[in-house]
């Protein structure tokens, strides 16, 4: 059976009261949804509704997994539960989860290149990766490397950024969609702003007041074809900042991993 649920913050609740618990709320979110009970979530700003979609078995079900989030545990949220009937869709026809995008290409982690345009942001970083998976050397220009990996993401990792966006915009972290409306289609790919442009590398990032991040997609070539490298570069500015980077370092491998699977999964 399918449900709609909707979260509204309790009355007399402030920001303050919510943030102890915004961890906590993205990992049983995303276990949730990972899970399979949990089918859809949406956040909305103005009003502020959380919406989930879940497909269970019975009303009691939907109401036993709403009470295990954490700020609805915590009397931080009130809610309204629809029953929509039975489901139309199979769920063995569901979109791809994580492990089966990454599955599909061998990603290593690897040195940082220093080759690299952001090497000099390596020093002092609070977060600092490098991810690498072999590519056909076919010619194509790092944009349109890039637009194959981020410009039409999977759904679990639309849902993913639907989740940080909801949970981390409150706190004065920039939205995917304020990114977007603050950069025009060409000076983007998909959200993120293009800051520098090679022949062999496509440097992405964005500056804010809790943090900077660089995201690097290096093409290395070699006699036996080429080798794509993503790397991730975050300096922080506060607590705030490095608040934020805990949050999302359970899902950042795991999203690099699926952008490089999907940079290369039509070569």
């Amino acid at each position: 059976m399918k449900f709609l649920v909707l979260l509204t913050p309790a009355e007399g609740k402030m920001i303050e009261d919510f943030k102890p618990h915004m961890v906590p709320e993205i990992e049983a979110v995303w276990t949730s949804y990972l899970g399979d009970e949990l089918r859809e979530f949406y956040f909305s700003k103005d009003p502020q509704i959380v919406t989930l979609i879940y497909e269970l078995p019975a009303l009691e079900a939907v109401h036993h997994a709403v009470d295990a989030l954490p700020m609805v545990e915590a009397g931080l949220l009130d809610r309204q539960v629809v029953h929509l009937g039975r489901s139309t869709r199979s769920r063995r026809c569901s979109p791809s989860r994580p492990a089966d995008v990454t599955r599909r290409r061998s990603v290593r982690h690897v040195a940082p290149p220093s080759e690299s345009m952001i090497h000099d942001w390596y020093a002092g970083a609070f977060l600092l990766d490098s991810y690498a998976v072999t590519a056909a050397d076919d010619g194509a220009t790092m944009r349109a490397i890039a637009e194959r990996a981020l410009g039409s993401p999977p759904g679990w990792f639309k849902g993913l950024m639907s989740l940080r966006d909801g949970i981390m915009g409150p706190l004065g972290v920039r939205t995917s969609n304020d990114l977007r409306r603050i950069r025009g289609n060409g000076e983007r790919i998909d959200f993120v702003p293009v800051l520098g442009e090679s022949a062999d590398e496509l440097v992405l990032g964005e500056d804010d007041s809790h943090l900077d991040f660089r995201l690097s997609l290096l093409r290395r070539r070699g006699p036996d074809g080429a080798r794509l490298i993503a790397t991730t570069v975050v300096r922080t500015h506060n607590r705030p900042g490095r608040a934020y980077i805990h949050v999302i370092r359970p899902f950042h491998v795991l999203v690099v991993r699926a952008t490089l699977a999907g940079a290369v999964a039509q070569t």
